[in-house]
């Protein structure tokens, strides 16, 4: 790892800005593909950052706008992404697995800062469990200024 991954790696805060996304959609148990086209803004808050997506969800022939609100916090020395409502989301570890449970489903993720492309992060989830059976892949690319 160069140390400009390890740093990228701990401190998200290089993550300020703006940044376009793509999210492809496997739904396995339904036999669907979706994607999720948008973008995502980076907010430096006090104690913590702001991470805001906006975009549209095309799911077969509907299509529909979609938000979400998580926050980049530092919690007992480490970093966390939480919900909007401060619960616990996963742990800040780019290339590292990171876990998140929900209900009976369970998530399994990893964050990867492309090699050579520090401007490019690949957030891929893979959703288990009784109720969900899908994986999602997601593209940020930085936005120009």
């Amino acid at each position: 790892m160069t140390g400009l991954e390890a740093e990228r790696s701990t401190d998200p805060a290089w993550l300020l800005g703006r940044w376009s996304f793509d999210r492809a959609i496997d739904d396995r148990r339904n036999g669907i593909q979706g994607r999720v086209t948008g973008e995502m803004i980076f907010v430096a808050e006090p104690d913590r950052i702001r991470w805001q997506e906006t975009g549209t969800l095309t799911w077969g022939e509907t299509r529909t706008p979609v938000t979400r609100t998580l926050y980049l916090v530092e919690q007992a020395g480490d970093r966390i992404v939480t919900f909007a409502d401060g619960r616990h989301f996963h742990d800040w570890r780019p290339g590292v697995a990171v876990r998140h449970p929900c209900g009976d489903d369970h998530y399994a993720g990893v964050i990867d800062i492309a090699p050579g492309d520090p401007e490019l992060l690949i957030i891929t989830w893979d959703v288990t469990g009784p109720g969900k059976d899908y994986t999602a892949v997601t593209r940020m690319t930085r936005s120009a200024p």
